[in-house]
């Protein structure tokens, strides 16, 4: 039991790019407002100082967007990131509702807000700010001034993984016939809720690979260790308990 023991402990030092893809993803929603139509398009600016390769890219699905003012556009080094960037997913194209998500791990800290207008007019905002994993502001196309939207965190979201997180793994554990599902349930709300807390105050557990992947690898090896001592099955099946457990609730973190 040592062995495995020293195993999940060095688990805690060897990064890996298995979860890489995996958790909740850091996002800037914008509000438009005073604006008619969806005949527009809208991205984020951001600084592609240390991108320069990237200045002149355009991602695959954006190519009939080439020859628009909104790719050409930019400011010194700022340039429009979602049709650059595919780390950066957004909702560039117009609609009626006005409101545009941008997500996974390209959500820069500091942006602009960039409109074309059906005219080719271009239209961008201040300076803005990041402060929350779930960032929101609301643009007056009028002048392009921005205000902080509605508060960003979504907390109901996140009380909903850990809810569903506790109930998979223990469904997991009962096909591996252990009954200790008290213990289950107490070291993944402790673990799990951390995580969560993480994700909502400090955005870099998303927005940086090595946060993120550092903190999954750590819950995986602290719970591994407390149900060797603890979960009355062979050890074995506990190890392979604790990397199953582990990778299906982060799996259906990111589906969520």
């Amino acid at each position: 039991m040592k062995k495995l023991k020293y195993l999940f402990l060095l688990l805690l030092f060897i990064p890996t790019f298995v979860l890489a893809d995996l958790g909740p993803k850091p996002s800037i929603t914008v509000y438009l407002k005073n604006i008619e139509g969806k005949d527009y398009l809208i991205d984020l600016l951001s600084d592609f100082k240390d991108r320069e390769n990237l200045i002149e890219e355009i991602v695959e699905h954006y190519q009939d967007l080439k020859d628009h003012e909104i790719y050409k556009y930019h400011e010194d080094t700022w340039y429009a990131t979602s049709l650059r960037n595919f780390l950066l997913w957004g909702d560039v194209q117009g609609n009626d509702e006005h409101i545009h998500k941008f997500t996974y791990f390209g959500v820069p800290e500091e942006f602009k807000v960039i409109i074309e207008l059906p005219d080719g007019t271009i239209k961008v905002s201040n300076l803005i700010k990041k402060t929350s994993f779930d960032f929101a502001t609301t643009i007056d196309v009028n002048d392009m001034s921005s205000v902080a939207g509605e508060p960003s965190p979504n907390y109901m979201k996140h009380f909903g993984i850990l809810v569903l997180t506790i109930i998979i793994e223990v469904g997991i554990a009962f096909l591996f016939k252990t009954k200790k599902y008290g213990t289950i349930v107490l070291v993944n709300f402790i673990t799990n809720t951390i995580l969560q807390i993480l994700m909502v105050n400090v955005p870099k557990f998303a927005t940086s690979l090595l946060y993120f992947i550092s903190a999954e690898i750590a819950i995986l090896c602290i719970e591994g260790i407390i149900y060797l001592d603890t979960l009355k099955i062979d050890k074995k099946k506990i190890v392979l308990y604790a990397v199953i457990a582990n990778l299906v609730t982060a799996l259906l973190t990111f589906i969520i």
